[in-house]
């Protein structure tokens, strides 16, 4: 049985700028966890040159045996990674924090602080790409019709939503889980249901029946807002949220809005759970045009790991890592020129190990 201190992590870094980030998160969380054990197995186009797949059975025996992974970005060579990360490990709940950092411009111009999580169901929606040709989807349902009464049109094409009970019942637990917590810290532990249940009646009917089923078992607050709402609110007062509950796509729409308002993608951090696996990623993308140059901004895959750590337990160093980045951002001396200093990647990294000694 793993120790809380002597994890094994399994560090994944993709593509463009995700190993650097990757190698720079892993470089200080082995200064919190000496004993941690740090595993790289090959994967991408390293791995179809050596396996003929871009997820060989290495790869994904030690993605299953790890206590956490850490995963850079992707492109074109890793999409199996992540669709192995995500459907293969059925990690079903996307955890994505929005919280004010020191020292980061907002477009806000208010001065209350935000710290807000959106929970986002992972599997289901619109993601898995269930697209094809209306002419045969007319073909085999002839009989559909939209809420107006109208049959298909005979061309185009058409994409399936899918929204289940059970999907929805367990993203709604991790939901109520996560409230709870906050609560226990002293936020609000509200959560706020958030779908387009008025246009998509069934699907996002479903889904608000069944989270609010669960959230009222659990006894936790809710409410429920439509999408573009929503999206409204949260620009003009996102203090009064504590955590979001939606669907696949509004949670992917609706969390960069919140990145946007305490730094950018840049610094937005991300955990992907499920009931056995979990895996961790910045939510900016792969950059290939820094690819390489050592300066892409390693922040969010840290901020990523702050949520490693608290998955693993080790609440400590969680705090510990999220003070040592506070500082770091509020002195302002060594930050990546995206954020308008001159340090690479690796200073960033050295900076932190420093800053967590002292």
């Amino acid at each position: 049985m793993m120790s809380r201190r002597s994890p094994t992590i399994v560090l994944l870094g993709g593509e463009g700028i995700g190993p650097e980030v990757v190698e720079a998160a892993a470089s200080v969380l082995a200064a919190l966890l000496p004993q941690a054990r740090f595993v790289r197995p090959p994967h991408g186009e390293e791995a179809r040159a050596a396996y003929g797949e871009e997820m060989p059975a290495p790869a994904r025996e030690a993605c299953l045996a790890a206590d956490a992974i850490l995963f850079g970005a992707t492109l074109q060579h890793t999409r199996a990674v992540l669709r192995f990360l995500r459907w293969g490990l059925e990690t079903y709940a996307n955890l994505r924090p929005a919280r004010t950092l020191p020292g980061l411009p907002s477009p806000l111009k208010r001065d209350a602080p935000v710290d807000l999580l959106i929970v986002r169901e992972n599997l289901e929606g619109e993601y898995p790409g269930r697209e094809g040709d209306l002419a045969e989807l007319a073909a085999r349902w002839p009989e559909l019709r939209d809420n107006l009464g109208r049959p298909l049109p005979r061309e185009g094409l058409f994409t399936v939503r899918v929204t289940t009970d059970p999907g929805t019942r367990r993203v709604a637990g991790i939901a109520a889980r996560q409230a709870l917590a906050r609560r226990a810290r002293g936020r609000p532990g509200k959560v706020t249901v958030v779908t387009k249940q008025n246009v998509l009646r069934k699907t996002d009917g479903l889904f608000l029946d069944v989270a609010r089923e669960v959230l009222a078992a659990a006894g936790v607050e809710h409410d429920h807002l439509y999408i573009d709402d929503a999206c409204r609110r949260l620009v003009a007062a996102p203090d009064a949220f504590d955590v979001v509950l939606t669907p696949n796509l509004f949670g992917d729409i609706m969390s960069d809005v919140a990145a946007e308002l305490v730094g950018g993608l840049g610094v937005a951090p991300s955990a992907c759970i499920g009931d056995r696996h979990a895996y961790f990623e910045s939510v900016h993308g792969s950059a290939p045009d820094i690819a390489g140059r050592g300066i892409a901004n390693p922040l969010a895959t840290l901020l990523s790991s702050v949520l490693l750590l608290e998955h693993l337990g080790l609440a400590a160093e969680a705090a510990a890592l999220t003070s040592a980045v506070g500082r770091l951002l509020a002195e302002g001396r060594v930050l990546t020129p995206d954020l308008g200093g001159t340090a690479g990647t690796g200073e960033v990294a050295r900076e932190l190990i420093a800053l967590l000694g002292d």
